[in-house]
């Protein structure tokens, strides 16, 4: 992952989701690290515009740099 803003989001339970603006396709996710992290996941976008990790809710959302 190269450019990271992030911003948060409701989640239906009132949690809130971060954000993520990527500028890859594949990225990979560990809930931050540390003690309150989760396993280490790579996911893949496809060619959707985002994925979500699916141990914390966090979106990565594909931004092309300068678009």
């Amino acid at each position: 992952m190269t450019k990271q803003d992030a911003q948060t989001a409701p989640e239906p339970d009132g949690k809130s989701a971060q954000i993520k603006a990527v500028e890859t396709r594949s990225v990979s996710c560990d809930g931050g690290g540390g003690v309150s992290g989760h396993p280490r996941v790579f996911l893949e976008m496809g060619d959707g515009p985002h994925v979500d990790c699916p141990y914390c809710s966090c979106r990565y959302l594909y931004e092309v740099e300068g678009a």
